[in-house]
């Protein structure tokens, strides 16, 4: 193909990235999710046009042209801007219930997973105590017994941590189970829904059942 045509044929998609990339620079205005996402799509495809040109053309006004534009995307997609606490303040107030509500169902599905975990685990063991540690990791067993009758020497800077490192553990591995088309998330989310059921409701009669040895 000549260069000629090769820029005919390309030249709307430049065009099309120079005008992101001037509103993407110029403070002016905000950049949505869908123009960034367009950015990231037209830069990738403008890459692809820079490796044909230096391949086909050499050292033309054609290759610069694109190098300068594939520079500037590439610093517009992989360079963040600084943070500060207003667009912190903003995603809480805004972008996060944005998100929620678009993403309402998934959410209320993942929040079903748990409660119905939660209340089997309850349910079950009100009924039928000799259930309570098939819910129960042995780890957590073992650490309520060591603690029954010494809570004196419990410390809770060291617990509170473990449970917020616990948290983000759980919060992982469920997003990475997204790999098994959700399976594994909907038995961390049932799991974990079980585990808090024995932690939250009696917590007088959750240490007589876990200390009881049945």
């Amino acid at each position: 193909m000549k260069e000629s045509l090769f820029i005919i044929n390309h030249q709307k998609t430049w065009q099309e990235l120079e005008n992101i990339l001037k509103e993407y620079n110029s403070g002016n205005k905000k950049t949505d999710g869908d123009t960034l996402h367009r950015l990231f799509d037209l830069y990738q495809t403008v890459c692809g046009h820079l490796s044909i040109a230096r391949t086909r053309y050499g050292n033309t006004g054609t290759v610069d042209y694109l190098n300068n534009l594939v520079s500037r995307a590439h610093q517009a997609v992989y360079t963040s801007r600084p943070g500060s606490l207003q667009s912190v303040a903003h995603f809480l107030a805004k972008g996060f219930p944005a998100l929620i509500k678009r993403e309402y169902r998934a959410f209320l599905l993942s929040a079903g997973v748990f409660v119905f975990g939660f209340l089997f685990s309850f349910l079950t063991v009100l009924y039928w105590e000799d259930y309570a540690l098939s819910f129960i990791p042995a780890e957590y067993v073992t650490a309520v017994r060591n603690l029954s009758g010494n809570t004196g020497n419990f410390n809770f800077a060291v617990a509170s941590v473990a449970i917020f490192t616990n948290n983000i553990r759980v919060g992982i591995i469920a997003f990475a189970l997204g790999i098994t088309f959700g399976v594994g998330t909907v038995y961390v989310l049932a799991k974990n829904g079980m585990i808090l059921a024995l932690w939250l409701p009696f917590p007088q009669k959750r240490e007589q059942i876990l200390c009881s040895g049945r």
